[in-house]
């Protein structure tokens, strides 16, 4: 379901499934979290060298890790890597436990390193990606992505080539890639249950493995459409 922003919730809808139950709204977020992808393809003209010669370099980064799996040596590489670099890491939680002497670096909240950091590098797969980027966008700091997992859609990065990239990319040789932000709010009866963000898209599911549920769609107050679906 695409949406566009929604002021305020459709005071009278249609269906009367959603009238008695619920609704939700998407919108639009104010932030827009930035992806910063390595430069491919052939090396760049003089405009594009100089370009990114005056890139912004970072000192400090975040390092946010996949909770689970078996990347601690991954972790611990990419650690000393962004030392190598000449920067100082940053651990959330989950990146601080798979080091052997985790009182030897900073760490703390995702949320507190990204005020403190100019930059964050998620290493996992999509999941940890999406994530990092939900809860750094408000402060406004990029998030390069390492996949270390399974898929890998959108972390550009290939645990092979971080001793080649994350070096450069630090040093200011990067493409930005900025995403949308959505908001999405759920409402029982005029109130408010839930509110989070995603990146790119949010699904809705009924919560259920089977059965079907009748939408109405509504975009700027309009109503848009009426489907069966299970999400």
């Amino acid at each position: 379901v695409f949406c566009t922003p929604s002021p305020t919730p459709p005071r009278r809808p249609a269906c009367r499934a959603l009238r008695q139950r619920c609704f939700a709204r998407l919108r639009k977020n104010c932030a827009f979290p930035a992806f910063f992808r390595a430069p491919h393809g052939p090396p760049p003209g003089r405009r594009a060298q100089a370009a990114l010669l005056f890139m912004q370099s970072f000192e400090h980064v975040a390092v946010i890790a996949k909770p689970d799996g078996n990347i601690a040596c991954y972790v611990q590489e990419l650690v000393k890597i962004i030392e190598r670099s000449g920067c100082t890491p940053h651990l959330d939680e989950n990146a601080l436990a798979h080091m052997p002497n985790p009182g030897s670096y900073h760490s703390g909240p995702v949320s507190e390193l990204a005020r403190d950091c100019e930059a964050a590098i998620a290493i996992g797969g999509d999941g940890t990606m999406l994530g990092a980027a939900r809860m750094v966008a408000p402060y406004g700091i990029p998030v390069i992505g390492i996949n270390a997992g399974r898929l890998g859609f959108i972390t550009d990065i290939v645990i092979e080539d971080m001793h080649r990239l994350v070096p450069s990319m630090l040093s200011g040789h990067y493409v930005v890639d900025k995403r949308s932000l959505l908001e999405g709010e759920v409402y029982r009866n005029g109130e408010k249950l839930f509110q989070e963000h995603g990146v790119n898209d949010i699904g809705i599911s009924h919560g259920r493995a089977l059965g079907m549920v009748e939408y109405t769609v509504y975009v700027d107050g309009q109503q848009m459409a009426v489907q069966h679906a299970d999400g």
